[in-house]
């Protein structure tokens, strides 16, 4: 497939900037680079910061141990601080670039042809609102039925752009704001994974779909840490954790820790009980956009 003949090449590339985070100078998908170059985009490689090795405390990097474990019931692993450091990092090029929007792909990301039609959504949902656009979330979030909007993609059918209630986890790749960006570069600690940490929620969160970005085949060093953690933090703190997390929905119990992040009582309610609350009494009246498994939901 010719990449160029989109009938999206001809949008403002200049607007945006396309950041790619990886470990070496070779990203995981090795066609990721040349395809972004072929639509006509100028991608610029961050170099991810490798903290594999790195075991708790953590003393002397900049990682908030007891936010963690307050919320998650366990310490983080070194991949997970790792990448949520180098999330911050794009958030401060960001910020450096003063771009509108800014896009972040991990480096085991692959781009479709439907990749240059975000520059219709990033001019939808262009905004002083911190906002963030989701381009691959490998859960099934559920997007706001009243926020729906059809982009046209000529022949190759319409493309939606939604609202989600909440934050999407695993993502593969988004577009983050000068607004959101601003804000992000103000928490300094890692207090929560990079899909999202626990101050994010307060932004609003988008979809597109389908996706413009996939997942290349390989080995992901993040669960691979994550996975390791977990079987290390066998003490009653993680066993509890995961109780909670599953008869608690609302996460009444960590409100302090909410409040601590979000800034206040009324942000909790706001970004975490009401759409939860949303999603719990809607949850029989959900549908999927398409048939297909990955895709979202609304309500």
């Amino acid at each position: 497939m010719d990449l160029s003949q989109h009938p999206y090449a001809d949008g403002d590339l200049n607007a945006i900037a396309v950041l790619v985070i990886s470990l070496t100078d070779q990203p995981r998908n090795p066609h990721l680079i040349h395809d972004l170059h072929i639509m006509g985009f100028n991608p610029t490689l961050v170099p991810a910061v490798d903290a594999r090795t790195w075991r708790p405390p953590f003393t002397g990097h900049p990682v908030d141990t007891t936010a963690f474990l307050n919320y998650y019931g366990r310490l983080p692993s070194g991949g997970e601080v790792g990448c949520a450091l180098s999330h911050m990092l794009c958030y401060q090029m960001a910020v450096e670039f003063g771009h509108e929007w800014t896009v972040v792909l991990e480096d085991d990301a692959v781009v479709n042809h439907r990749f240059p039609i975000i520059l219709q959504a990033l001019d939808l949902l262009a905004t002083t609102t911190p906002r963030v656009l989701s381009l691959r979330t490998a859960s099934c979030s559920v997007m706001r039925k009243d926020s729906l909007h059809k982009i046209p993609n000529n022949d190759r059918g319409d493309v939606t752009l939604g609202q989600f209630f909440a934050a999407p986890p695993w993502n593969i790749g988004y577009a983050i704001n000068a607004a959101a960006a601003a804000q992000a570069v103000l928490h300094p600690r890692v207090t929560g994974v990079a899909d999202w940490p626990l101050w994010a929620h307060a932004f609003q969160f988008w979809g597109i779909y389908p996706w413009p970005v996939s997942i290349y085949e390989s080995e992901s060093t993040l669960e691979s840490g994550r996975t390791q953690a977990a079987a290390e933090m066998k003490t009653r703190r993680f066993t509890r954790s995961k109780i909670i997390r599953t008869y608690d929905y609302l996460e009444i119990q960590k409100i302090g820790v909410w409040t601590k992040n979000l800034g206040g009582i009324r942000p909790y309610f706001r970004y975490i009980a009401v759409p939860r609350v949303q999603l719990i009494t809607g949850k029989f009246g959900q549908k999927r956009i398409s048939d297909e498994p990955d895709s979202p939901r609304i309500r």
